[in-house]
């Protein structure tokens, strides 16, 4: 699917125009960008899975961090907020209500993988 077609798609999951204002207009390297975030997406939401099973809070703030970078680039706000909300549990050194946080994030990168993958 062309990024002229993406546009249209999945307003309510991210904002397409966001994003391409976030590459200055270029369509092409905002297209690569997706075609990254479609294929690195699940690699992501599992890390996340695996470091909260290993109680690895170092790794969930990294990987927390670098999806919510990702999820702000693209104008996913809610998906980017829940990543944050990872984030300050694992700078915290935290842990409790990391899997009650998670599940929303994993619907939300769900739908929008769909989305930008093209598959809604």
């Amino acid at each position: 699917m062309t990024l002229s077609m993406q546009i249209g798609l999945g307003a309510s999951r991210w904002n397409p125009a966001a994003a391409l204002a976030y590459v200055g207009g270029d369509r092409q390297l905002l297209s690569e960008l997706l075609a990254i975030f479609v294929a690195d997406g699940p690699a992501h939401i599992q890390a996340l899975r695996d470091a909260i099973a290993r109680a690895d809070v170092a790794e969930l703030t990294r990987v927390a961090h670098m999806l919510k970078g990702e999820l702000r680039t693209m104008g996913a706000v809610p998906a980017a907020s829940l990543a944050e909300r990872l984030e300050e549990l694992g700078r915290d050194g935290g842990l409790d209500g990391a899997l009650t946080l998670l599940a929303p994030l994993e619907r939300e990168l769900s739908g929008l993988l769909a989305c930008v993958a093209g598959e809604e």
